[in-house]
This record gives structure tokens, sequence and C-alpha cells, in this order.
């Protein structure tokens, strides 16, 4: 019996050594893997409240007022940390991140005394920092010194200032502060533009300094950002004036330029069929050009159909410009998504029977499987869709399940 045993245990061992034994290969994750895969199976209940106003039960708000009260609070208690970090930053040396997370550190103080001498270095360091203000004061001084300063630093400085018109950029505000703040201004300004350029600022007068010394190839770079500019702040009237000068001065417009021109084209013309027809015109004139359009020119003239409110030809001129948009290759943004609900709902009466949404969200889903399962932002006005698909679906669709 223990014979049997022995040879049996000998066999085994035996046959066992003999089978190779394959290593399997290395699977790369992700360090978030793990949460990865937790996340797909937790499935997320609909009936609880939004992650912004999750605390103890007995916190939780349920009217409006209390929502935006505590949205408020929260967003005031982040500032006056952010106070305390900068206010006292030696207190917030040690870096626990991995890798190194910026925003979580002290803004940078600046300091005026490291910025006295005048010269291109100070200015890209001015620049750099957001102080536009300051770097133009800087600018002058060089002038006046008669200190060398290069084209393209001249150049990158008048950007800044179009684009921030002619002040330094405005404070990057919590995201729950600045809901609210946009909902305060879509409510006051009643549906209309507000002029808001700087008739007489510094981006003006550099304009008119470096317009007499420029070169053919700067003009066109000097002209289109200055009409951006005027077009980004609504100041349309003057902007035009801009355009006419360049068409009699032979200076292209570039693509930016076109897609501000095509977007605030209901600032320029008054009837519904004149802004469809200024349309068409200035695209005649991109196409003659060779200048192809993006994603943000169809966006920016899918803007202003939205803004042409019971526009009989507004639902299908929105569907023919979606057809040429996909011939060039474009695939529809969120941004687009929600100007083209936007002209089917135009207001809570109209678009009760339209079945445009429902056909819009099953035209999404099929885009966020392709996707990997994500969206992808693309352009400013993404930021617009939920919003808008949300408010539709309850006041002019009326359905659940959508």
């Amino acid at each position: 019996m223990l014979w049997r045993i022995f040879h049996r245990s000998i066999s085994t061992t035996t046959t066992s050594r003999s089978k190779s034994f394959t290593y399997p290969q290395h699977i790369h994750r992700s360090p978030t893997a793990i949460l990865e895969s937790l996340n797909s199976c937790a499935q997320t209940d609909g009936g609880n409240p939004a992650y912004l106003f999750m605390d103890d039960p007995y916190l939780i708000p349920t009217s409006a007022h209390e929502k935006r009260q505590l949205s408020l609070s929260k967003a005031s208690g982040k500032k006056a940390a952010r106070w305390i970090m900068d206010r006292y930053s030696y207190a917030f040396f040690y870096d626990v991140a991995v890798p190194s997370i910026p925003s979580y550190f002290p803004n940078y103080t600046f300091d005026e005394k490291e910025f006295i001498e005048p010269n291109e270095t100070t200015l890209y360091k001015l620049m750099n920092w957001n102080k536009i203000i300051k770097a133009y004061e800087i600018y002058k001084k060089c002038l006046d010194y008669k200190i060398n300063i290069s084209d393209a630093c001249k150049y990158a400085l008048f950007d800044l200032l179009c684009i921030y018109n002619s002040d330094n950029p405005m404070e990057i505000l919590p995201p729950e502060e600045d809901w609210y703040r946009r909902e305060l201004n879509e409510t006051n300004q009643s549906g209309l533009i507000q002029r808001t350029w700087k008739d007489n600022g510094l981006a003006k007068q550099m304009f008119e300094e470096l317009k007499l010394t420029a070169t053919s190839e700067q003009k066109i770079r000097l002209y289109n950002s200055f009409a951006s500019g005027l077009f980004k702040y609504n100041h349309a009237e003057k902007a035009m004036l801009i355009i006419d000068e360049m068409k009699q001065n032979n200076i292209s417009l570039d693509l930016i330029t076109y897609n501000y021109l095509l977007r605030s084209t209901s600032l320029i013309q008054g009837t519904y069929d004149t802004r469809w027809q200024f349309i068409i015109e200035y695209l005649n004139e991109m196409k003659q050009n060779s200048i192809q359009p993006n994603l943000r020119t169809f966006n920016s003239i899918f803007y202003t159909l939205r803004r042409c409110s019971l526009y009989e030809r507004g639902p299908t001129l929105a569907l023919s410009l979606l057809n040429e948009m996909r011939q060039y290759g474009i695939e529809p943004s969120l941004g687009t998504w929600a100007h083209i609900i936007m002209i089917f709902y135009p207001n809570d009466q109209i678009g009760y029977e339209t079945k445009i949404l429902p056909q819009i969200m099953d035209e999404l889903e099929k885009q966020y499987e392709l996707n990997g399962n994500q969206f992808q932002w693309r352009d400013i006005d993404d930021r617009e869709f939920f919003a808008n698909a949300m408010f539709k679906a309850t006041v002019n669709c009326r359905e659940v399940d959508l």
C-alpha cells in the first residue's frame, strides 16, 4: 500500500515538471483603473440630489432659495480659502500631490519692483502673468527711452489687448458663483446684446500706432485682430468699418474674423431674410478666397439662426446647414445641437409636436458609444447643451423618459 502511494506521488511530480509554464502578458493599467471599474459597476441614482448638495441628510436643501444660498456659500468658502493661501503663502509649501497640481498652490504675488526696468523680457513676463495694463505701460516706456522691441512682442501685446478689451483678464469665478451670475445676466439682458467694447481704449491707441509702420503681412494680423476684438465685444458697427477698410486696401480676412463676423450678423442686419443673405454672401466670399470653414464657423451660423426667433425658414435652414456641415466632414458638437434645439423650440409654447429632441438624443447616444462612452469638449458653445436640453425636455416635450 505504501509502495503504491509513493509510486503515485513520484509519477505526478514527474508529469507536473514536464509541463511548461507560460507567464501571462503584462496588461498596462492606468492609476485609476480600479476606480474606473468600480464606477462602471455602480449605477447613478436619479432620485438623489446633485453632488453639490450632498451633505448631512438634515442639511440637504430642498427649495431653490436654499440651493442658491448653499451654492454661493460654498463658493464664498473657496474664495476665502484661496485668499488665506495667497495671504500666508509661506505656510503652504508642502506638496503631497503626485504629480504636482499647480492650482493647489498659492498664486504668484505680483511685485512691481521686479518689473521696473523697461525691456522686452519684462514685457513677456508681464504678459505671461496676465498683467496687460502694466505691460502696456512698460511698452510705452520702452518707446520713450528708445529701447528696441521686436515686432513679435509688439503684436503679441496688441493681440492680448484686443482679446481682453484693453484690460486685464477677469478673475475666474468658482463654478457655483459663475452659474448664478450667468443666470442673472440672462435674466437682466432681456434678449438684448450690450456693446462692451472700450471705444478709446489701449487697443485702439496701439492699432493706430502700429498701422503707421506695419508691413503688408503685419497689416493682415493687425486688422484681423482688431476686427475680431470689435466683434467679440459687440461693436459691430465699428468692426464693419474696419472690414470695409480691409477690402479697400486688399487686406484679406482670416478664418477667425469670418467666424466672429458670421456670429455678429444679428447686430449688423435687421430682418431675418437680410441676415441669411448676409451669411450667404460671406460664405461665398470665403469660398472664393479658398478658406475652409471649421466647426466654429457652422456654430456661428447656427447661433445667428437661433437669434432669429420665430423665423419660418429657421428649422429648414438649420437642417440643410447640418447636411452641408457633414459634407465637409465636420461632425456636430454639443454646442451645435444646443443651437438646433433652440431653433426648433424658440419659446415655451412652440415645438411641442416637434420630435427633433428625441432624434438628437438618439444621435448623441450613438456618438457617445463610438467615442468610448464619453463626450468631447470641442467648442465653447458645448457648455450650453445640457441646460438647454433638460429645460426643453421638461417644458416643451414634457416627456419623463426623455
